[in-house]
Formats: C-alpha cells, sequence, structure tokens
C-alpha cells in the first residue's frame, strides 16, 4: 500500500496510491490515522482516484481507521471513488458510513 499525505489547514489528505488488501495494509495504513491523531488532526480527506479496487480486509482498514477518527471526534470523507469500489460499498452498506464525494475539493469543502 503506497500513501501520499498532504494537509491544507487543518484538513489531512490522504491519497491512496494502490489497493488496500489483506497485504499488510493494515500495517502501514492504521499506524498513519494515529500518528496523525495524536499530532491533533481531526479531519480526514480519503482521496481513491489513484485505487482500482479495494477487497474485503482493505474495507475492515477503513472501517477500522473511521472507528479510530470517529473515537477521536474527527471526521473522514471519501472522495475519486470509482464505479467498482462504490458499487462494493454500497453492496455491503459501507457507502451509508462515509460521506461520499466526487474530487478532493468537495471533501474539503463538506470539511470547511
Amino acid at each position: 500500500m503506497r500513501i501520499s499525505e498532504r494537509s491544507t489547514e487543518d484538513i489531512t489528505i490522504l491519497d491512496l496510491l494502490t489497493p488496500v488488501s489483506g497485504d499488510g495494509s493494515h500495517q502501514l495504513f492504521i499506524p498513519q490515522i494515529d500518528a496523525l491523531l495524536k499530532e491533533g488532526r481531526r479531519k480526514f480527506v480519503l482521496n481513491l482516484a489513484g485505487m482500482t479496487w479495494i477487497n474485503s480486509s482493505g474495507l475492515g482498514v477503513f472501517i477500522g481507521a473511521r472507528r479510530r477518527v470517529d473515537e477521536a471526534g474527527g471526521q473522514m470523507v471519501l472522495c475519486g471513488v470509482n464505479a467498482r469500489i462504490q458499487g462494493i460499498l454500497d453492496v455491503t452498506a459501507l457507502s451509508t458510513m462515509w460521506t461520499i464525494v466526487p474530487d478532493v475539493d468537495a471533501a474539503l469543502e463538506v470539511l470547511k
């Protein structure tokens, strides 16, 4: 799993550049979320524009990250979700867990 991190004001944007799967992704992603939360970051954009698919393990990683952010009183928005991933989120009813918007600009507006 490759993640590019950038920030604008008080919002952290995580560009997920490869699929999130059971390949140890949680060993990178969850600690990164935890470290950002310890720094006081509370608003997150997960930009999935670079991802082509996700499996059930990857969904578990997202759920774990979302739980940590929620417990810290934060917010997480998904953007750049392709039709294939949107279908998976819809079938699993996980699309109801997140605000999903088309792009980073729209996500930043939601989190302002």
